[in-house]
């Protein structure tokens, strides 16, 4: 594997095929778990980059999710999550 392929720091996980002399595959595989960190601050920052992204998009996802809710709030305020609970009014029939 060349050491350029190692630039961005990621855990690489990979299955060699094995050959002989002549580049016939011969049996075994070579399973080769590589990480190479060369600069830690380079590494912390991409860390922090791609949880940063991750954050926001569950940030933008439950944003959406309360919009929609509250949309369905506001079309069925009855039926609605938490509606019912809510409620101060409650009947009780009698059977008798």
């Amino acid at each position: 594997m060349p050491l350029r392929n190692l630039q961005d720091q990621c855990f690489r996980d990979e299955l060699y095929h094995l050959y002989d002399q002549k580049g016939r595959i011969v049996d075994g595989k070579l399973h080769l778990k590589l990480q190479w960190i060369h600069s830690r601050v380079k590494y912390l920052e991409s860390v922090i980059k791609k949880w940063e992204k991750t954050m926001a998009s569950i940030s933008k996802d439950k944003q959406d999710f309360e919009l929609s809710l509250n949309t369905l709030n506001s079309l069925f305020p009855n039926l609605a999550f938490g509606g019912l609970e809510r409620s101060t009014h409650t009947s009780h029939q009698s059977y008798f």
